[in-house]
């Protein structure tokens, strides 16, 4: 149905694709696997029409076809699920979902009775519950998600690309994309399916292809492989083994939180415990239940309600708010809050550390003290292309996401807050940074880890809490676990 061959594309001299030929096939999911750069993102923003490759050939029904824009792709009956959802927050769900389609630009009226039949009967073929009198601002992450593949829908596609779909889904919503994506395998749609879950990549898919360093270095039929080969495949060697999470004593409590509220949408309601050195705490839930809000009053950018914050000697009663990078933090958004796109990567590692003497005075910066840190970063974190005059926007999501955690990690205070700490990022990557925190804890660092994650929050944590609308609906120690108690509470089971 969609065939690329011999695929190149450079930027800068970098080879992202490097002669890549791969075929999806009418009614069967392809799983597409890669570390962080290896291409993948690449080669679907060229069969979606969003880049241009400098040499190779898209056929499509086997007729050689130019796909010039996105436009363009959807004609071919090509649609993209991007990992950034775009969703307006003040349109309808309605207005969402027909906000650019090519079926209406021109300026005559919607006919909105007939759309929303239309609608509907998708949702009844596909299992896509979408509450459509709602707004974007509303929606779930998964609704926001099934939103985005009714709107593939919508323009006639059967091609659907999908960019990292599962990062930040509870595993119930997992499930639920899977069954959405049988029912579409069902009716002959071709899954083009980009992730870093190898676990998933087996369940779901029925052909493999992995990419490292831009270049096809292993592929076929998804049940000639299991997790150890495709790692292997990946990164190019055995992974680094994360080593065991040992049993050590606790150290003193250096954070005390006690009856945190939050005013406002995805706000705290009375969200205590204490996490104490040589621990790690996780916070389980689903993006948009008051982890942002817990983040951002830890981080002194947010003012609270109700409850008192104790750290180290240092206590604030309601409304504070705590002074901004008393803790070290690595935000769950890491554009934006975490770092700044088009600043080189020196001046990124400079922004984490303006607090501290050794690489900036009263007066002046300190430049040699700041080109050692970077360095320093680049080479611990394994930040590719080392360059620290390069923007990070040119670095690959997953190098971006290593910088960030290593100007963390190396700021060496006695907590780190981790929110998201791997989404986005490749299976040798992840293994290495788990490893990394675990290495912290041993050091006796008390780590407050924020994460959608669940095989991560019980591969991590000592003690495990769910936030859910803002409460703590679960809460145990990691040896009495009920992993079934655990997700159904990341979506508001026993709430």
């Amino acid at each position: 149905m969609l065939e690329a061959r011999e695929i190149t594309k450079s930027f800068s001299g970098l080879k992202a694709n490097d002669g890549v030929s791969i075929a999806f096939r009418p009614g069967k999911v392809h799983a597409v696997l890669g570390e962080n750069g290896a291409g993948k993102t690449t080669l679907l923003r060229i069969l979606y029409g969003m880049l241009s490759p400098d040499t190779g050939d898209i056929f499509s029904h086997s007729q050689k076809v130019a796909i010039t824009s996105p436009r363009v792709a959807r004609r071919l009956g090509i649609g993209m699920i991007p990992q950034r959802l775009l969703i307006v927050p003040a349109l309808s769900v309605m207005e969402n979902l027909y906000l650019g389609h090519d079926g209406f630009r021109d300026l005559r009226p919607v006919k909105w009775d007939r759309a929303r039949e239309r609608v509907q009967s998708l949702m009844t073929s596909y299992g896509l519950d979408v509450p459509l009198d709602g707004r974007g601002k509303d929606l779930s992450v998964g609704q926001a998600q099934r939103l985005q593949i009714l709107k593939a829908l919508l323009q006639g596609a059967s091609i659907l690309l999908c960019d990292e779909p599962t990062a930040v889904l509870a595993p119930s919503e997992v499930e639920g994309l899977f069954s959405t994506i049988r029912r579409l395998k069902e009716n002959r749609s071709a899954i083009v399916f980009i992730t870093h879950k190898l676990a998933e990549a087996i369940e779901i898919a029925d052909d493999v292809t992995i990419l490292r360093g831009g270049k096809v270095v292993g592929g076929g039929p998804v049940e000639q492989f299991d997790r150890q080969r495709l790692a292997e495949l990946i990164v190019g060697h055995r992974p680094i083994d994360t080593g065991r999470r040992e049993s050590r004593a606790q150290g003193p409590v250096v954070l005390s939180v006690d009856g945190i509220s939050s005013e406002g949408p995805g706000g705290l309601d009375d969200v205590s415990f204490d996490l104490c050195g040589g621990r790690i705490v996780g916070i389980a839930g689903v993006e948009g239940n008051g982890q942002r809000d817990l983040l951002e009053i830890l981080g002194g950018i947010r003012k609270w309600s109700r409850g008192r914050i104790r750290f180290l000697e240092r206590e604030w009663k309601a409304p504070g708010p705590m002074p901004p990078r008393a803790v070290d933090a690595i935000p769950d958004e890491r554009i934006g809050l975490g770092l700044i796109a088009s600043l080189p990567i020196r001046e990124n590692v400079l922004l984490g550390h303006l607090d501290r003497r050794t690489l900036a005075g009263s007066i002046r910066l300190h430049r040699r003290a700041i080109d050692e840190s970077t360095q320093q970063v680049m080479e611990a974190f394994n930040v590719q292309p080392p360059q620290a005059d390069l923007p990070v926007e040119a670095l690959s999501g997953g190098n971006q996401q290593r910088l960030l955690l290593g100007r963390e990690i190396l700021r060496n205070g006695p907590l780190l807050i981790a929110a998201q700490p791997t989404q986005g990022v490749d299976v040798g990557s992840r293994a290495a940074l788990h490893a990394r925190l675990l290495e912290e804890r041993r050091d006796g660092r008390g780590i407050l880890l924020i994460s959608s994650d669940l095989e991560e929050i019980l591969d991590l944590s000592d003690e495990i809490m769910v936030l859910y609308r803002g409460k703590i609906l679960y809460k145990t120690v990691a040896e009495a676990v009920d992993q079934n108690k655990l997700a159904g509470s990341m979506v508001g089971w026993g709430a």
